[in-house]
């Protein structure tokens, strides 16, 4: 016999002796699933205030970040640059973001474990690794709207100057690290440190990431989807792989491929200087006309493959215990 039906034979033999008739025995176990209850309400409600404080803190740190950069822009538009030198200081605005990341850590030094900690230990396999990932899928998008008709792409006429191209990879480097250490280093970071649940921070991550493009020409329900999708391949090669680096240079090369190399729009803010020379004709399922390839609903695609299998390749390596090898 078991011990839970021998104590309710005992309790109901008392009670009988007593004179008392109960039905059953009363749930040993009915306050502890009140205290559970509320302490998963109280948790709840301590999830949602961090989110909030998250949301808060990061949007806060960026709008004074913007304030700067509008002066920056301004300064800079006055000083008559050369074609793709231009181009290399607007990326360089987000120098602004990065000292208020760097000011918000230094004054906060509870959060400041957040920003950087992706960026400590460097792995230059996976740099290169999401290098050369960040091309392919980029060049992937970009044959795709070539062969449908979308566009027309043909080498620039004239002759090169390297230099803007030097000093563009250099710029969407900062550009690109800088987003990464904002929404996968802050948001992502404490959003799991905060709840505990990883589905959670790399969804809520995203989701923020998106979020941040709203005000570029073009945003609607595809744009959402795709930088969504980016932003959990993100979420995800941090998670996995526990570093930044992937997410770094994959981000760098998707936004250089598309803008330096084939002079297509970054999240709709078009480009004047390019490698190549590309021509717009329309709209379709592979390009956009005025968000560009990631508005398109063959980037979405490109984007949750990427997603997908960096889940399955990262779940996999954790499972086999490969993860110093990729670490």
């Amino acid at each position: 016999m078991c011990k839970k039906t021998h104590n309710q034979l005992k309790f109901l033999q008392n009670n009988r002796k007593e004179g008392n008739t109960v039905s059953s025995p009363p749930k040993a176990d009915a306050l502890d699933e009140v205290s559970t209850a509320e302490a998963l309400m109280k948790n709840k409600r301590i999830i949602l205030e961090q989110s909030v404080l998250t949301v808060v803190i990061a949007y806060g740190l960026a709008a004074i970040a913007r304030i700067f950069r509008s002066y920056y822009f301004e300064f800079i538009a006055g000083l008559n640059l050369a074609p793709g030198i231009d181009r290399v200081f607007l990326y360089l605005g987000h120098i602004w973001f990065l000292l208020a990341f760097v000011f918000f850590s230094w004054a906060v030094k509870d959060e400041a474990k957040y920003f950087f900690s992706g960026l400590k230990k460097k792995n230059w396999m996976l740099a290169l690794l999401g290098a050369i990932t960040g091309f392919l899928m980029m060049a992937i998008c970009i044959t795709a709207a070539s062969v449908s008709g979308n566009i027309i792409i043909k080498p620039a006429s004239g002759p090169i100057d390297v230099l803007p191209f030097i000093l563009g990879a250099v710029a969407i480097f900062i550009q690109s690290t800088t987003e990464e250490i904002e929404s996968r280093g802050f948001i992502f970071s404490r959003l799991y440190d905060k709840s505990g649940s990883a589905p959670y921070a790399i969804i809520m991550s995203a989701l923020i990431f998106a979020s941040t493009h709203m005000s570029k020409p073009g945003f609607g329900l595809v744009p959402i989807l795709t930088i969504t999708a980016c932003g959990l391949v993100y979420a995800l090669s941090y998670y996995y792989f526990g570093s930044l680096w992937f997410a770094c240079f994959n981000h760098m090369m998707w936004n250089y491929t598309q803008d330096f190399l084939f002079g297509l729009p970054n999240s709709g803010t078009p480009s004047e200087f390019s490698l190549m020379n590309t021509t717009i004709r329309s709209s379709g399922f592979c390009y956009d006309e005025t968000f560009g390839i990631e508005g398109s609903w063959f980037s979405f695609i490109v984007m949750s493959a990427a997603a997908l299998i960096i889940f399955i390749v990262g779940r996999y390596c954790r499972n086999k215990k490969y993860t110093d090898f990729i670490i």
